[in-house]
């Protein structure tokens, strides 16, 4: 299962390379390299524990657009170093939770959309995203130490005086984890959400598993708003994860800024 999905995610990259060879300079007039650097909080609760870890976002990102912007592309990596020793949010119960390391996580996303207009005010988009966290601390011999996850999904969008709202439905595939005895993983996302035209962003995601385990797995929440300066953009977002799940939830507020080139 591994091989077909790398061989899938290489014929990715490949047709992608052939578009940007000959669409590149074509694409929107929001395409492009940009680099960020935020700082966060991450609150995670649990009964009658509050545990706060500081942590720092390094980012560079780039997108850009095809086919009369109908295909979109992005890509891209993050450093996120915590301040706090010790934490470990894939197994916080595992031995060396409580060791003497600060959790540093290199995150590598990427993205493909295609839109199909069906009427003036509506689009229905087919979505394939990777998400892929390499650890570098903590590591343990033996481990993979790395999370990996392939979404395939659909997006149905409204354009309306308000503001974008949409509705999308995902499928991640979990097919590589931090730990090697955890099995293959299927799941079933579906997100309400909606864009305004002065920044603000609000989306609600109900996940539910579907193998090797199945039952609901929480709500997550996302509050986020950008603020365009020139090439600048100042943006702050708050993440609830994990509402109604037995692991307890996250509170993830941060603030940043990004340049775009």
């Amino acid at each position: 299962m591994r091989s077909i999905i790398a061989l899938f995610l290489a014929l990715i990259v490949a047709n992608f390379a052939m578009a940007h060879g000959s669409h590149g300079a074509h694409g929107s007039d929001d395409s492009g390299l940009s680099v960020g650097l935020g700082f966060g909080m991450h609150i995670h609760q649990e009964e009658d524990e509050t545990e706060f870890i500081p942590n720092a976002e390094l980012s560079l990102s780039y997108n850009e657009s095809f086919f009369d912007d109908k295909l979109d592309f992005d890509i891209g990596v993050s450093y996120i170093p915590t301040f706090t020793k010790g934490f470990f949010e894939i197994a916080e119960d595992y031995p060396f939770s409580n060791q003497d390391f600060y959790q540093q996580v290199i995150c590598l996303n990427a993205g493909l959309a295609y839109r199909i207009d069906l009427t003036y005010f509506t689009s229905l988009s087919f979505v394939l995203e990777n998400d892929t966290d390499f650890y570098l601390a903590p590591r343990e011999d033996g481990e993979n130490n790395i999370e990996g996850e392939l979404t395939p999904g659909i997006k149905f969008n409204w354009k309306s005086g308000i503001g974008d709202i949409y509705v999308q439905y995902g499928v991640p595939l979990k097919y590589v984890s931090y730990f090697k005895e955890e099995e293959f993983g299927v799941g079933s996302d579906v997100t309400i959400g909606w864009e305004s035209k002065f920044g603000l962003g609000i989306n609600f995601t109900g996940h539910f598993l579907m193998s090797p385990e199945s039952g609901f797995d929480g709500v997550d929440a996302v509050i986020s708003y950008v603020l365009p300066i020139k090439k600048f953009s100042l943006y702050a977002n708050c993440e609830f994860e994990g509402i109604g799940s037995d692991e307890g939830m996250h509170i993830v507020p941060a603030i940043g800024i990004r340049y775009s080139f």
